[in-house]
């Protein structure tokens, strides 16, 4: 049975791990946005590098979730990677549509 000491140098180990995977994952998405209309595949490449860091380390994407599909997973850039349109006259809402899988999602605001 492990000792109290080693449980709290694994744990704090852990908690590094997953700041810096925070840290970068913060970094690759600001990357991939940057690169969004000039180079796709950059973009598209650093954004899979993020979501398998999250998925990795367990660390939420927060925010920047709404950047990913969640039928297939690819990073939707406004305007290259998904349409965006208005609901209707009296309606709040947003209808997102990713332009690799042609999903829909109906977002409130």
């Amino acid at each position: 049975m492990p000792s109290l000491r080693s449980r709290k140098i694994y744990e704090s180990l852990k908690q590094k791990r997953r700041r810096v995977a925070t840290q970068q994952i913060d970094i690759l998405i600001r990357m991939a946005l940057n690169e969004g209309i000039d180079h796709p595949e950059f973009s598209e490449k650093y954004a899979q590098q993020a979501w398998k860091l999250s998925t990795r380390f367990n660390v939420r994407l927060g925010q920047n979730r709404r950047l990913f599909c969640r039928r297939c997973k690819s990073f939707m850039i406004p305007l290259t990677g998904s349409r965006i349109r208005l609901g209707g006259k009296n309606s709040k809402m947003i209808k997102i549509t990713c332009l690799r899988c042609s999903n829909v999602y109906r977002k409130l605001f």
